[in-house]
């Protein structure tokens, strides 16, 4: 999974306008302040690694990303490897068969340029419930641009702790509990009204 790039972006406050008074006596604008924005991490993220038979290593990624307490079900795909020009962005669907079940998931590109070539990437949305069930077959394929992409033998291992801490993290906690109430101890009265202390023989 790429990590997110930190962006910085300027903040400019500017003096409201209208005013008939010479520039000289207002007051001078405040300095430039710059705010570091950073965009959102997801909350849950995993990488395994795909055997890639045009990457020149060899091998590409399957990312998955998902933040459950933002959307409920989605997770978040991106295939990835580095070749020396970009395939990918021409497919449309995602192949995907689970156990003989057939199914398609539309693609959007995402490649990236790179020395000596390009990162070629494309991102798809699935459901946790597509990933579970990835996660308890007993065979996967994966079918990009004509390309058979194989999952490694430790993929279901990742599969069922990505499924795991999706729905640990989306668990319902409860509302909020209630402060406790504030303990008050009565004070000691001096008796009751009227009564004098004794007096001492």
């Amino acid at each position: 999974m790429t990590r997110a790039t930190p962006m910085l972006a300027l903040l400019l406050l500017v003096p409201p306008l209208g005013s008939s008074r010479d520039v000289s006596q207002q007051p001078a604008p405040p300095e430039l302040e710059l705010v570091a924005v950073v965009p959102p991490t997801p909350a849950l993220s995993a990488a395994i690694q795909l055997e890639v038979s045009r990457a020149p290593r060899g091998r590409g990624h399957l990312d998955l990303s998902a933040d459950p307490g933002v959307d409920e079900v989605r997770v978040h795909v991106l295939l990835g490897a580095a070749a020396t020009s970009p395939r990918w962005q021409v497919c449309r669907d995602l192949h995907i068969s689970i156990d003989g079940s057939a199914q398609l998931a539309r693609l959007r590109p995402a490649a990236v340029s790179m020395p000596g070539g390009v990162y070629d990437a494309v991102t798809t949305d699935l459901t946790i419930l597509d990933v579970q069930a990835m996660a308890r077959a007993r065979s996967v394929r994966l079918e990009l641009c004509g390309e058979e992409l194989s999952l490694p033998g430790d993929a279901s291992a990742h599969l069922v702790e990505f499924v795991e801490r999706f729905y640990r993290l989306g668990e319902f906690q409860g509302p909020a509990q209630r402060a406790p109430t504030p303990l008050v101890i009565p004070l000691e009265d001096d008796g009751p009204e009227g009564v004098e202390p004794p007096t001492p023989a």
